[in-house]
């Protein structure tokens, strides 16, 4: 079976905190069937559909995001990569939602790809 798989690019720069709540939250979410890799640097997630906490065989992930740890300064990580899966119903959007989800708050909306200052508060002007 061939997948119909789309991916980008991102600088999606974090605190370092944040990416090791991001790791925890998906293994609790997804368990080992989101792949975290303790001790990895480079860190590939895969995506459940949402609502699937308790997964089932057969479900198929709808896409992953890279974390890298330590990049780009050592106190950061930043999610480098993310797939999805369009016959698994995967998308952008819906990845970036599960991040954001996973998290609390939004480090992966579309207005801070590639600025660095995802996981950081807005200015206030």
């Amino acid at each position: 079976m061939l997948l119909n798989r789309k991916s980008k690019d991102v600088h999606i720069s974090i605190p370092i905190d944040t990416a090791r709540l991001l790791c925890e939250r998906a293994e609790e979410r997804w368990h080992t069937r989101a792949n975290v890799v303790q001790g990895d640097r480079r860190k590939t997630i895969q995506v459940f559909p949402p609502g699937m906490a308790r997964m089932g065989v057969g479900h198929a992930p709808i896409g992953s995001f890279v974390l890298v740890m330590g990049s780009p300064l050592p106190s950061q990580a930043m999610i480098a990569h993310i797939e999805w899966d369009v016959d698994h119903r995967g998308s952008e959007d819906a990845i970036r939602q599960a991040i954001n989800s996973l998290v609390g708050w939004p480090i992966a909306n579309p207005t801070v790809r590639g600025h660095g200052r995802a996981g950081m508060l807005p200015a206030v002007s």
